[in-house]
C-alpha cells in the first residue's frame, strides 16, 4: 500500500546551495509569507527559517520542478531530535482563522508597536505560533510568474531557531520596510544559527542527472577537510546519491 507520508524528509535547492548545506550544514534565511484573515487582507512578514517537504518519492516529482533538482533528504529520528514540526495550513474562511484574527486584531498593533525586546518577553508564543501558519493555498512567485498554489499539498515541516536564543534586537521577525540588502546582512548573522546534521542521519542526496555524478562525487570529497569527514564517511555519503531521472523513471 503506497504512503502518503515519508521516513524521509526533503529540502529541495540549487546545486550551488546543495553543496553549501554539504559543506556548511543548513542556515536559517528569511522567507516572507503572509497570513490571510477572513475579509481577505494579509499580514506580511519574514522570519528565520528552513523548510523541510513531508512527501515520498513516489509523489515528490511536482514539487522538484518548482524547488530545485537538487536536494537532501534527512531521516525521521533526525527530525523529530532537532525538534522540527509540521506547519498549520489555514483556510481563510474556517473557524479557526477567524479566531486566529480575533487574537492579531488584538494585539498584532501593539506587537508592532512595542520594542523587540519587550515583544521577546511579552509576545513569543504569539510570534512562534504565526511562524508555524501558511494559508491553505494563494499566490506565490516562481521564476518570475505568479501563480496559484496549493500549499496544504507540500506537506511543509519548518526549522525556526529559538527565538529567545537570538540576540540581535530584530533578528527573528521582518516587516516589508527592510531593503534586501538589510536582509543580506541579516541572513549573515543567522549562520551562529545552524542546524546540523551528521552523514548517518542523510537518507538521500538528490542530483539532477547521472552526467553529474562524478561531479558531486568530487565535491564531496573535497569537504572532507572542512567537515573532518573520514574516509567511510564519504563513502556512506556518495552512496546516498540518486538522480531526479532514477526518481521519475523507478518510483
Amino acid at each position: 500500500m503506497s504512503r502518503i507520508s515519508s521516513n524521509t524528509y526533503f529540502h529541495f535547492t540549487k546545486f550551488e546551495n546543495l553543496i553549501g548545506i554539504l559543506e556548511h550544514n543548513f542556515y536559517p534565511r528569511y522567507c516572507s509569507e503572509c497570513t490571510y484573515t477572513s475579509d481577505g487582507n494579509t499580514i506580511n512578514f519574514s522570519f528565520p527559517i528552513v523548510c523541510f517537504c513531508d512527501i515520498p518519492l513516489s509523489q515528490i516529482s511536482n514539487h522538484i520542478k518548482h524547488y530545485g533538482n537538487y536536494g537532501i533528504g534527512l531521516s525521521k529520528e533526525w527530525v523529530l531530535r532537532n525538534r522540527l514540526n509540521p506547519i498549520i495550513y489555514l483556510q481563510k474562511q474556517s473557524y479557526l482563522s477567524k479566531k486566529l484574527e480575533l487574537v492579531l486584531n488584538s494585539n498584532w498593533e501593539s506587537v508592532n508597536a512595542l520594542p523587540i525586546k519587550q515583544l521577546l518577553d511579552d509576545r513569543d508564543a504569539l510570534i512562534y505560533l504565526l511562524m508555524h501558519i501558511k494559508p491553505y493555498e494563494g499566490m506565490q512567485i516562481r521564476n518570475g510568474n505568479k501563480e496559484s498554489i496549493r500549499f496544504y499539498d507540500e506537506r511543509e515541516w519548518r526549522y525556526i531557531p529559538d527565538i529567545s536564543r537570538l540576540e540581535d534586537e530584530e533578528l527573528h521577525l521582518l516587516t516589508e520596510k527592510y531593503s534586501d540588502e538589510q536582509i543580506k546582512r541579516k541572513n549573515d548573522l543567522l549562520k551562529e544559527y545552524p542546524l546540523k546534521f551528521e552523514p548517518n542521519d542523510i537518507k538521500y542526496i538528490i542530483i539532477k542527472s547521472e552526467n553529474e555524478r562524478k561531479d558531486v562525487i568530487k565535491k564531496i570529497s573535497e569537504i572532507k577537510s572542512s567537515k573532518s569527514y573520514s574516509f567511510e564517511d564519504i563513502q556512506l555519503l556518495t552512496s546516498k546519491i540518486i538522480t531526479v531521472e532514477q526518481i521519475n523513471e523507478d518510483f
